[in-house]
This record gives structure tokens, C-alpha cells and sequence, in this order.
């Protein structure tokens, strides 16, 4: 996590992530992975990152709960449903952008700081 050490606004883009296994890792060794990324990023300051996400992927929003990321920029509806569910987690949250089309009824979790 070398871009969470600069002393400067970082902005990260997350554009078509898929997490998944390869075809010689089993189900158990993902899941290890996947913690050990969640506990790298967990162990750095990300008040200063922006992270742009246009990915619907509930397993990016599970790794992220619990981060001190800044900002969070979310591009599509999908992906604002999803990251409802950590919004309240977020422990260093100033801002968030819903960059979508929104229509009928839509609920989001947001944290009362926010």
C-alpha cells in the first residue's frame, strides 16, 4: 500500500475488478488471500486516497469495510447498494459521490457523520 504513505491526495480507480480464484487455487486459498489483502489494507492510513469504484462487486466492498479511506466515489447504482452495507464502517469518511442514475425507490445506508 505504498500510495496510502504519500503525504498527498491519492486517487485510486477501480474500474472492472474481479475477484476470483485461478484455476489452481481452491476456494480455501482465495478466501486466505482475500484476508490478507483485507488485514494489508486495514494495517495503513487511507484518509488521504480517494477511491473511485464503477465495479459491482459485493467481495470489493467486504475487503474495504472497516478502512480509513477519505473519499469514496461510486459510479454506478449497483455499486452504491453494495457499499451501503459499509458505509457505517468507513471510520474516516468526508465524502462520498453517487455518480449514478437513480430510479424508483432506493435505499442507502449512510453514517450519521457523513
Amino acid at each position: 500500500m505504498l500510495l496510502s504513505s504519500l503525504d498527498h491526495h491519492v486517487k485510486c480507480e477501480l474500474w472492472d475488478v474481479v475477484l476470483q480464484s485461478n484455476e489452481e487455487a481452491g476456494g480455501n486459498e482465495l478466501y486466505s488471500h482475500l484476508l490478507h489483502l483485507r488485514s494489508e489494507i486495514l494495517s495503513h492510513d487511507m484518509s488521504n486516497m480517494q477511491i473511485l469504484v464503477k465495479t459491482d462487486s459485493k467481495e470489493l466492498f467486504e475487503i474495504l469495510r472497516d478502512t480509513s479511506i477519505g473519499i469514496l466515489d461510486l459510479i454506478t447504482a449497483d455499486s452504491a447498494s453494495l457499499a451501503s452495507e459499509i458505509f457505517h464502517t468507513l471510520n474516516r469518511l468526508t465524502k462520498l459521490y453517487l455518480r449514478a442514475t437513480y430510479t424508483g425507490r432506493c435505499d442507502l445506508k449512510l453514517p450519521g457523520l457523513l
